[in-house]
């Protein structure tokens, strides 16, 4: 619960504030990124980061209807429908429709990770970018099973929200070196 706390209070600060702290923060946040508990957590994020015409490439083909909500729950990698309020006690006094319930700690700071992932990469060098990439893509030819696809949509997830924190900011990617690592 802390580091959700901790990530949570993080992104409401500009990243420039901490950026003494991004060595430690990042190691940190990769961790959680590449599953280094051996669980198969993966991001609620993957739609929300998704342009809404890529839906039916991520297998969300259905539109507003009665079965839409038992199909979000079949998808794999799913957390539609875990959401609770025993996830998180704030619920208790936080007015929140049921769609709005907080999902499963592991879930939720997976997220919050992707998102701070997302916020700090523009502001790295672009050796540190280079370094990151590389080791993403050494991870995900490592895992196996399972945890091989929670472990790439979560670095997927993540890279998106860095890309769209890139545009957002008016950065570039990096130099050639970091844009041909991350092709």
């Amino acid at each position: 619960m802390v580091r959700l706390r901790l990530y949570s209070c993080l992104l409401q600060i500009p990243p420039k504030h901490y950026s003494g702290a991004f060595a430690n923060l990042l190691r940190q946040i990769v961790s959680e990124l590449i599953l280094t508990d051996q669980s198969c957590t993966t991001t609620s994020l993957l739609r929300e980061m998704c342009h809404r015409e890529d839906s039916i490439i991520l297998g969300i083909w259905l539109k507003d209807n009665d079965n839409k909500t038992v199909e979000e729950q079949l998808l794999p990698n799913s957390a539609a429908g875990s959401g609770a309020l025993e996830h998180d006690s704030t619920c208790v006094y936080m007015q929140r429709s049921p769609e709005l319930w907080p999902l499963p700690l592991g879930v939720m700071i997976v997220d919050r990770a992707v998102q701070l992932f997302g916020a700090v990469l523009p502001f790295l060098g672009d050796k540190h970018k280079h370094q990151l990439l590389t080791h993403f893509n050494q991870t995900i030819k490592s895992a196996k099973g399972a945890r091989h696809q929670a472990v790439q949509v979560n670095i997927f997830t993540a890279y998106l929200a860095a890309l769209k924190c890139t545009a957002e900011n008016k950065t570039t990617l990096g130099n050639q070196e970091v844009i041909a690592q991350a092709n």
